[in-house]
């Protein structure tokens, strides 16, 4: 059996006003559930629909501790980072 990928991503609306960090084992999937709407809560009502990083690790500990650890960022913090890694905030396709 192949080992799995764990993604932590961040992904925002269409103003970059709203972003949503997560992790998952089947990125592309969950982009899709995003732009469907179906991630219930503050993606479905704030439409993130952008995927603007993501990263992958081996570990599902791992990927959830770095979730967790973006998660506590501020922003301005948030902002930076994306910027630093996506320079344009251009949508990464998958």
């Amino acid at each position: 059996m192949p080992d799995t990928i764990y993604y932590v991503y961040i992904m925002s609306n269409a103003t970059g006003s709203v972003f949503y960090i997560g992790v998952t084992e089947d990125l592309t999937k969950r982009v899709h559930e995003h732009k469907l709407l179906q991630i219930s809560g503050i993606s479905a009502k704030y439409r993130i629909d952008r995927l603007l990083h993501f990263e992958t690790y081996s570990s599902a500990d791992e990927a959830k501790q770095r979730e967790q650890h973006m998660q506590t960022w501020r922003r301005s913090r948030k902002i930076s980072f994306i910027e630093q890694n996506n320079p344009h905030w251009q949508e990464l396709h998958l």
